[in-house]
């Protein structure tokens, strides 16, 4: 067994029946590959907010214990599904592992993304200063973070990981409002100063994250379910 311990980070929300499937996936998984881990779900409270993955995930790594050597941020509506290109073992450097995914027909879905699953050691989140706190709702956040880890000098290697895809009916953004096309421009527009340098990631991500843990669940040895409030 390798000495370096792993923290998988889940951000969630509304997802009863893909939680049930993927906590035992994933546990037994890694089990099988030797690595010593622990899983946290990191829940965003239903209470009116626009959905944060970011911050969600931000969130989930402030509230872990200072134990574990590396990261690993994954979409719980990824199941790995191949043994051999799969594999959340350590690397000194920012890995992103799924490439082939069901849903995106096993193709990549950009050349720049970053998405589903991505690990990196410790201290390479920390200089990324975690995932941007301003985006809402799905998408960019995942190629900025790609980029944070890029002006955090670290390259970002790929795995040829294998994903099979739970079937679910598109997130909601918001629990009472309808999709906001205004706010997918907006990340657009956020991502595009992430990329020219407008935008100073040094203090928006773990250093300005505020939050206030609402519950703790224990759902098993190895994995806890944590619920925020997102200020």
């Amino acid at each position: 067994m390798d000495s370096e311990k792993l923290l998988l980070v889940v951000p969630y929300r509304d997802r009863e029946e893909h939680l049930s499937l993927f906590v035992p996936h994933m546990e037994k998984w890694l089990k099988a590959q030797g690595i010593d881990f622990n899983i946290i779900i990191s829940e965003q409270s239903k209470d009116g907010e626009w959905f944060n993955k970011g911050s969600l995930i931000n969130c989930g790594f402030k509230e872990a214990d200072k134990v574990y050597d590396y990261v690993c941020i994954h979409d719980i509506d990824m199941l790995p599904c191949c043994k051999k290109t799969c594999d959340y073992s350590y690397s000194a450097s920012s890995i992103h592992l799924a490439s082939r995914v069901q849903q995106f027909g096993y193709k990549m879905p950009g050349k720049n993304y970053t998405g589903g699953v991505i690990m990196c050691p410790v201290d390479i989140y920390i200089k990324a200063n975690g995932f941007s706190n301003l985006y809402r709702g799905w998408g960019k956040e995942d190629i900025d973070f790609g980029f944070r880890i890029r002006k955090a000098k670290s390259k970002i290697s790929k795995r040829d990981g294998k994903y099979s895809s739970l079937e679910h009916q598109k997130q909601k953004w918001h629990p009472d409002k309808k999709f906001d096309d205004k706010m997918l421009q907006s990340n657009k527009q956020l991502l595009k100063n992430m990329i020219s340098g407008k935008h100073d990631f040094r203090k928006d991500g773990l250093s300005n994250i505020k939050y206030k843990i609402l519950n703790t669940e224990i759902i098993s040895s190895k994995t806890k379910k944590i619920t925020f409030d997102i200020r």
